[in-house]
């Protein structure tokens, strides 16, 4: 049974019960995109979060906000369901990446990534909290005790934040190459296309017990639920390009690789790592092994091995049939254990997928 740690700011234990080194690189793997998922949950937790403080923040300008049956909506009938299947992705099957995966939470990227689309959000936000105003319609809210939180920027930025949910909800469940593609969980795929046909529901023709319930004023007319529908997929597909090519390919795989000193790191692997790669006198690994009196190969190793080992004792003057028998034996166990080495290291490959 092979046990190994993998400490990357998320410990996580990970044992085989392979008895070789063969399950090395799919412990790997799932230890990868172990780690990868965690992150992920942890920017969706934290921009659901900001996200809905924003709508609350835009909707206390006018004495208003979010109705109790909407936190509620977005909380459970969102947040928990995205949550609950947003793991469900497994491991990538392909060959091992060379680069790994965000080592800490709190790093310049993960960092980065929240801020940019933390900034989306306000600016979608915003520009349907003050473009519903533009219309000939709109009337401006008033707070009564009758009239609760009712108005047409309530019904804007609650159905806009709708869809900003699911979209850091796809955003953020990276897949390669660290997990299968996101449209291989079946689960979290399902539940994505139902709650946007729902939110598209409540959006544009909603029955009128979803409308007492969530306390909606819906438009009198049908362009501004459809302009909110434009602007959500808007929303969606600067986020998806933010996260996917600025973040993943420019800042992660360009910027910090042509940045990043090693030799300079506060984290002692990484110096120690280049201090071996960059050290002339520290031993390669070869396809054979050798020592300084003999090399063992697939054909031929036992034989050399048992008359290197025969005429060492002839030499002295000690040998005997039970010594030889004992040498040989001991020499066949050392070659097939160099030979299930060599093999286990060949198995065992990376490539820049």
């Amino acid at each position: 049974m092979i046990c190994i740690d993998i400490f990357c700011s998320v410990a996580s234990s990970f044992i085989s019960r392979i008895s070789d080194i063969s399950c090395v690189s799919q412990i790997i793997r799932e230890g990868r995109a172990a780690l990868v998922t965690s992150f992920g949950i942890f920017k969706f937790m934290i921009a659901y979060s900001l996200t809905e403080f924003l709508s609350v923040i835009i909707l206390y300008s006018i004495d208003s906000n979010l109705t109790d049956l909407q936190f509620l909506f977005i909380d459970i009938f969102l947040i928990i369901n995205f949550a609950f299947f947003f793991g469900k992705t497994h491991a990538c099957k392909n060959k091992l990446s060379k680069t790994i995966p965000m080592t800490s939470l709190l790093s310049f990227t993960a960092l980065l990534s929240l801020t940019i689309h933390m900034f989306v959000m306000i600016v979608f936000q915003a520009t349907v909290y003050h473009a519903v105003r533009q219309f000939s319609w709109f009337i401006p809210f008033v707070s009564t005790s009758n009239t609760g939180y009712t108005c047409y920027e309530n019904y804007s930025v609650f159905c806009v934040s709708m869809f900003q949910y699911i979209t850091m909800a796809i955003v953020f469940s990276r897949g390669k190459p660290y997990r299968r593609a996101i449209y291989t969980n079946g689960a979290f795929m399902f539940s994505i296309f139902l709650l946007t046909a729902i939110c598209i529901y409540i959006t544009v023709y909603p029955a009128d017990w979803i409308v007492s319930m969530l306390q909606l004023i819906l438009p009198p007319v049908y362009d501004w639920r459809l302009i909110i529908l434009m602007l959500a997929l808007a929303n969606f597909l600067i986020c998806l390009f933010l996260e996917s090519f600025v973040i993943e390919r420019v800042i992660e795989n360009t910027l910090k690789r042509k940045l990043h000193k090693p030799e300079k790191s506060k984290k002692q692997y990484l110096k120690m790592e280049y201090e071996l790669k960059n050290c002339e006198s520290w031993p390669k690994f070869k396809s054979t092994y050798q020592t300084p009196e003999l090399s063992v190969r697939k054909e031929g190793n036992v034989r050399n091995i048992a008359n290197i080992t025969r005429n060492s004792h002839c030499q002295s003057g000690q040998i005997s049939n039970d010594q030889i028998v004992n040498d040989l034996n001991n020499s066949i166990k050392l070659s097939n254990r160099c030979i299930d080495k060599k093999n286990g290291f060949e198995n065992f490959g990376f490539t820049n997928d």
